[in-house]
């Protein structure tokens, strides 16, 4: 018995020996060696084949060591001074005007706050225009009975649009048979029939009865394989809206209708788009000319924030927000007077806009967008 109690004695003494002897000393482990930024997805990036275009041109770059990166981006084509863009952690889109056929090259060198740099380069070969003299033609169509002083707002819309697009898009030919499905916009001739060539997009205008309280409303219905719109209707509702008490903002109203004839936020391509990203009813989009217009302290990839409550047909995922505070944008206002943003309750064809639009396809004027309030006076 006693000795039973010693043997018990004895492993508990050895059991707090165990229990209280400190664990053996390592080494910290040695520091991992500074490694240089990564730089991908560098690429120059356009919609058409033929000089002059514009490009973006486009990257992301990483830095497993943290701290803040400052990128160069360089060369391009002639001319070009050399772009310093700090805080560049984030993907960036640059804007640049290509006028000339051939190859463009661009250098890219990011440096970290080690002084680790690594560089890139991505080139760009576009073709000759076979017509440098055909600029960007809007024929516009008046359903009979229109109003003078709507004829003549029609008139100043398609003036805003063509001063920002540049290159003409190849001639098609359209069809219309011009039944109008009892006075409701067909896409099938809202002024009559037509047959013929078009160069290059005819746009019919015409008062509609409408009942979603808009007043107004665009849409594309022919397309060239590449997207580009060859025809539409914009639709005047005469029956739930008084133009006549609205005539100062009829203008601007009908530049908007006439921006989703072209195909922002409208048609088939727009939802096919590869740049659309999203679910229903949050979209953005991610086109990158478009992404070049927002402020440099904006993460591109998070794209531009499309409305998401309205109609969910007309307003969820056509237009760009007015004022963005979804979690990724807290706080911030890219646009606050886009001419597609939240309707049609702002001003200007902006740069905003006219990126869209060189995504899709167009050849476009990023520096004569029109800020000019003169331009929707009437």
């Amino acid at each position: 018995m006693r000795r039973a109690i010693v043997s018990v004695a004895i492993a508990a003494s050895f059991g707090l020996l165990a229990a209280c002897t400190p664990p053996p000393v390592t080494a910290d482990p040695p520091p991992a060696p500074a490694e240089a930024p990564v730089i991908s997805g560098f690429a120059a990036v356009t919609g058409r084949a033929a000089a002059p275009a514009p490009v973006a041109v486009t990257f992301r770059v990483s830095d497993v060591n943290g701290g803040p990166l400052t990128c160069v981006l360089d060369d391009g084509p002639s001319g070009q001074p050399p772009r310093t863009i700090p805080n560049c952690e984030h993907r960036v889109s640059g804007e640049y005007d290509m006028p000339a056929a051939g190859t463009a090259t661009w250098s890219l060198t990011a440096t970290d706050s080690g002084g680790l740099s690594t560089a890139a380069t991505t080139s760009l070969t576009l073709g000759s225009n076979s017509d440098p003299t055909d600029n960007f033609n809007i024929t516009l169509r008046f359903a009979p009975g229109l109003p003078d002083w709507q004829i003549a707002a029609a008139q100043q819309a398609a003036a805003n649009w063509e001063h920002v697009l540049r290159s003409g898009e190849p001639t098609a030919q359209v069809w219309l048979n011009g039944n109008t499905m009892g006075g409701l916009i067909s896409l099938n001739g809202l002024a009559g029939p037509y047959s013929g060539d078009v160069d290059d997009v005819m746009i019919d205008v015409g008062p509609v009865p409408t009942t979603n309280g808009r007043g107004a409303y665009g849409q594309p219905g022919v397309r060239r394989s590449d997207g580009t719109t060859v025809y539409g209707v914009v639709a005047i509702g005469n029956a739930d809206f008084d133009w006549n008490s609205q005539s100062s903002h009829l203008p601007m109203v009908l530049t908007h209708e006439m921006g989703h004839v072209l195909g922002i936020g409208s048609g088939n391509d727009w939802w096919n788009s590869a740049w659309l990203s999203g679910f229903f009813p949050e979209y953005s989009f991610k086109g990158p000319h478009a992404s070049a217009e927002v402020p440099v302290t904006f993460d591109a990839t998070q794209g531009i924030p499309l409305v998401d409550t309205g109609l969910p047909i007309g307003d969820i995922g056509a237009h760009p927000k007015l004022g963005v505070s979804d979690r990724s944008w807290t706080g911030q206002h890219f646009t606050t007077s886009d001419i597609m943003a939240e309707c049609w309750w702002s001003g200007e064809v902006s740069r905003l806009s006219v990126g869209i639009l060189r995504d899709m396809g167009y050849d476009t004027v990023p520096d004569s967008a029109v800020y000019a309030p003169a331009y929707y006076s009437y």
